[in-house]
């Protein structure tokens, strides 16, 4: 299940990276944070993009924050630091599907 989510996860923010920024990108890394209270999943495209579209981390992040916390499956998406992304998985909606 997991595995799913996060290939629906990648396609979208891909889909977003390409439309908000004009950027395409092969592929996203997920890690795993090595503490649970960073998130089941971590994301550091946004240092990245920052280089690319010459715009900060931070605000990158934001703008990706948003879109991804409308996809089924995560619960919240916050930003850590400088631009760090940390993806809170809604637990419930993936014990039903």
């Amino acid at each position: 299940m997991l595995a799913q989510l996060t290939r629906t996860l990648e396609r979208e923010l891909l889909g977003r990276i390409q439309e908000r920024f004009g950027v395409a990108c092969e592929g996203l890394n997920f890690a795993v944070p090595p503490r649970i209270e960073f998130g089941e999943l971590t994301l550091t495209i946004a240092f990245d993009l920052a280089r690319k579209v010459r715009r900060p981390p931070a605000e990158i992040a934001w703008q990706l924050a948003r879109d991804a916390g409308q996809i089924p499956g995560i619960w919240i998406v916050d930003v850590a630091g400088a631009g760090y992304l940390n993806f809170y998985l809604d637990r419930g909606k993936m014990a039903l599907a």
